[in-house]
């Protein structure tokens, strides 16, 4: 027998007698197991997403009566924030102090009835190369998210902590978390690669906690206040080209382009033409509804580097339209306009949805017919209004064919269609309620709009 069979067999032996070794390279990875379970358990119910027209992004409640810190650029420009907990609770939510160096706000929940949780912050705690690090997040929207890393590098002049945990786009203002569940930095820069920019590449930048630290303490003294308020001007709905010009003293996006705000009054179920015009940049729309959520964004519709969106309105209120630069850094003027299709009433009739109305067999929903005359090529506008229930339309042909129908939504209250009437002849407005629940009073309306317009946003 050689001396490389007696070896094997005296291996063998050692590892009968002692099977340590061999258990605890199977209970490692439980045991890690278990750790991110605990830590996420511990920590995930204090990160937050937060929602606002522009962007998305991630939080951290840091006291129980509501404070949330985060990155500045996720909250910049806009006043209508949103955040939502992970128990799916939404608040609003007040910028009570920002900096642009560092890039942390600190935000307060409205209408809280009841203490948070809170992540505790890490002050103190030595940050070392290797170490274990956990990140919560909302990546691409995706809530709750938990990754795994280390620390791959301290900038210590900077204060930056740099590590490999995926990091995406809505990771923005996410807390990096180390083994105790302690805050030790806000998720803030990723490196990308690529055109479309939202690869993770491993090199994830977090501001570190004691800069931190230093941020909140100033915000809570009030020694440090909200950054100067953004100029929003007045946009009239007349047509008429109003000029204007993108500086460095304008906000920036995230990706580093400068924006300008511009707010109008609307109605649910109006046809609103926006254009941007220039010679200088390339022109980038984008709109937000009264509830601060993005409805449209345009780049080149309006021809060359124009931008045009033309949509019908889902709401009544405040929309805001965001005037801005498809490039980072680009500059220049352009030239803004709004225009409404308000169009001629042609029709109008009121009616009532209950036990003298048909009843449509496949959903048990009641509805009423209302006729009028239209010509081929006519661009009408058809709206059944109603705040008794929720209207759903539809519009028929002379020959009885389904062209256009709309379901209310998200107004509940409006339902409107925008077509060109192919054929001239009688014409069949089906005013139906969504559901079989819907009864009560409504009136249809019937407007014929300028030119023809068939490029509408439904």
């Amino acid at each position: 027998m050689g001396k490389t069979h007696w070896t094997a067999l005296l291996l063998m032996a050692i590892a009968l007698l002692n099977p340590a070794p061999l258990l605890s390279q199977e209970r490692s990875p439980r045991t890690e197991e278990r750790e991110n379970i605990r830590l996420y358990q511990q920590t995930s119910a204090a990160v937050v997403a937060i929602e606002t027209p522009l962007n998305r992004g991630s939080g951290s409640i840091i006291d129980p009566s509501g404070l949330v810190v985060t990155n500045t650029h996720v909250v910049r420009g806009t006043e209508q924030i949103t955040v939502v907990l992970a128990d799916r609770r939404r608040f609003r939510a007040t910028v009570l102090a920002s900096s642009r160096e560092p890039d942390l706000a600190l935000l307060r929940l409205e209408g809280g009835v009841s203490t948070f949780p809170t992540i505790p912050l890490g002050t103190g705690q030595v940050v070392l190369v290797g170490q274990r690090v956990f990140a919560i997040g909302n990546p691409f929207g995706l809530a709750g998210t938990l990754s795994t890393g280390i620390v791959s590098r301290i900038d210590r002049d900077r204060q930056w902590i740099q590590t490999d945990a995926a990091i995406n786009p809505g990771n923005s203002g996410s807390p990096l978390l180390n083994s105790q569940g302690q805050l030790i930095g806000i998720n803030t820069l990723i490196f990308t690669r690529g055109q479309s920019g939202v690869n993770n590449t491993g090199i994830g930048l977090a501001i570190g906690v004691d800069r931190v630290q230093e941020f909140l303490t100033a915000a809570l003294q009030g020694t440090l206040g909200r950054e100067a308020p953004l100029r929003i001007t007045p946009l009239a709905l007349d047509g008429r080209l109003v000029g204007d010009r993108l500086t460095q003293a304008d906000a920036v996006l995230p990706d580093g382009s400068f924006y300008r705000m511009y707010q109008f009054q609307g109605r649910a179920g109006e046809v609103v033409t926006l254009e941007m015009q220039s010679t200088e940049l390339d022109a980038y729309l984008v709109l937000a509804d009264p509830q601060g959520r993005q409805i449209a964004e345009d780049d080149d519709s309006g021809g060359g580097q124009n931008a045009r969106i033309t949509l019908r309105l889902p709401l009544t209120g405040t929309y805001t339209l965001y005037a801005n630069a498809y490039a980072r850094g680009e500059l220049g003027g352009f030239q803004i306009r709004g225009q409404t299709a308000a169009g001629i009433e042609i029709f109008m009739e009121r009616g009532v949805l209950g036990d003298r109305s048909q009843v449509l067999q496949r959903d048990g929903s009641f509805f009423n017919i209302h006729t009028f005359s239209g010509r081929a090529g006519q661009v009408v506008q058809v709206v059944l209004s109603s705040q008794e229930f929720h209207p759903y339309v539809a519009v028929l042909d002379p020959n009885q064919r389904l062209l256009r129908e709309d379901d209310g939504l998200p107004d509940r209250r409006n339902a409107s269609v925008t077509l060109v009437l192919p054929v001239s002849g009688t014409y069949r407005i089906v005013a139906n309620a969504f559901d079989r629940r819907g009864r009560g009073s409504y009136e249809v309306r019937v407007r014929q709009l300028p030119g023809r317009t068939p490029a509408v946003l439904e």
